[in-house]
């Protein structure tokens, strides 16, 4: 019998789960659990500081040593007190901390066997926040695992390298992906006509970050996508490393269905659009991207001077246009762009500028500007 959870912790991690880029909630549970009689519970609550502290520093930051040192110092006094409930039970096969939450990997067949009593109800798998299912050829257990006690509570989802094309129309009308905040599908077999279905499912609504890298995607996937009724609070799209080109960067732009979305990653994409001078991305819908991250596409060199002309690009604080094949006829537009103003990191390394087209850029840019020889901060 595993034993029920304090329903004041529960809240606190509902919460925790509901505002997952915000430090307050994680740190109001660690007031709560700081002033526990249970030593397991103070130094859980002394983790969770430690470790979103940690999350803001940078890795030059002096002080970081000492706070890996101290979280150390803390799993290997603790750790297994933290999560034996869920060992215990068989259910999990690895998991790692997120910021004082649980981000766990369990295996699909081994999850559904366990069925302890209470266990819905209980605080051990309340701490759960992201699942890692290691299901590869098992895509018949996936819908009953997202049903299951351990899964209830998720609100990240981590399918990627997993087969699920035979069961997708089954999956979309799952209940388990209402709850869910991120969803990594990258390295599937979902293809466009995947997109497509998951993109209508009523059970996506929460969607807020979207990860399908490497599908093997194109433009009708992305059409279908950007048409899909049901991802209206999406914020992050990453899809890197499939066949989109320049138009799908447009498709998504002028998508009325996406209207949250502010964050795209097409990194390193595989299309072979030679032609893009007739790429519109000179559109009104471009103004609602705040970060671009287009790495990795030498054959976007045409679109770049675009960038440097629209109006639409204002809100920009990242843009990364590492290894785009860029010269000094992309480069001196960027310098001499007045629409770029708002940027906080712009990323050109990678490419090929002489030194006064470099030292135009800085100017222009300042400490924003990553050019070859710089180190991208951490």
């Amino acid at each position: 019998m595993v034993p029920s959870g304090r329903p004041e912790v529960l809240a606190l991690l509902a919460e925790c789960k509901d505002r997952p880029n915000d430090d307050t909630p994680r740190l109001i549970l660690a007031d709560f659990l700081e002033d526990s009689p249970l030593a397991a519970d103070r130094a859980r609550g002394q983790f969770i500081r430690l470790q979103c502290r940690l999350a803001r520093m940078t890795r030059s930051d002096p002080e970081r040593p000492a706070v890996q040192a101290g979280i150390r110092q803390l799993r290997a006094q603790y750790e297994v007190d933290w999560v034996e409930p869920l060992l215990v039970e068989d259910l999990i096969t690895d998991w790692t901390w997120d910021r004082g939450l649980l981000a766990v990997e369990v295996e699909g067949r081994q999850l559904l066997n366990c069925r302890a009593p209470g266990m819905e109800d209980s605080e051990a798998i309340a701490w759960v926040e992201t699942l890692h299912l290691d299901s590869k050829h098992q895509f018949e257990v996936l819908r009953p695992t997202l049903e299951c006690p351990l899964a209830r509570g998720v609100t990240v989802l981590d399918l990627s390298r997993t087969d699920l094309g035979v069961v997708l129309d089954e999956l979309a009308q799952s209940e388990g992906l209402r709850r869910l905040r991120k969803l990594d599908l990258s390295a599937t077999d979902i293809g466009w006509d995947g997109l497509r279905t998951l993109a209508g499912s009523e059970h996506l609504i929460g969607l807020e970050h979207l990860i399908i890298n490497g599908i093997r995607t194109d433009e009708a996937g992305v059409g279908g996508l950007a048409h899909g009724s049901s991802l209206g609070r999406l914020e992050t799209l990453e899809m890197s490393r499939n066949r989109l080109g320049p138009y799908g960067l447009v498709q998504l732009a002028r998508s009325e269905m996406l209207p949250r979305l502010t964050v795209l990653r097409m990194e390193n994409d595989q299309s072979d659009q030679d032609d893009v001078a007739g790429v519109d991305i000179d559109h009104p819908g471009m103004a609602r991207f705040t970060r671009l991250y287009l790495g990795g596409n030498p054959g976007w060199e045409g679109v770049t001077q675009r960038f440097a002309a629209s109006p639409h690009f204002a809100r920009l604080t990242h843009l990364h246009l590492n290894g785009c094949g860029l010269n000094d006829e992309n480069g001196m537009p960027l310098a001499r762009s007045q629409g770029l103003r708002g940027l906080v990191e712009l990323n050109l390394r990678d490419n090929h500028f002489s030194e006064p087209v470099e030292q135009a850029l800085r100017k222009r840019f300042g400490a924003a500007v990553l050019l070859s020889m710089d180190s991208i901060p951490l």
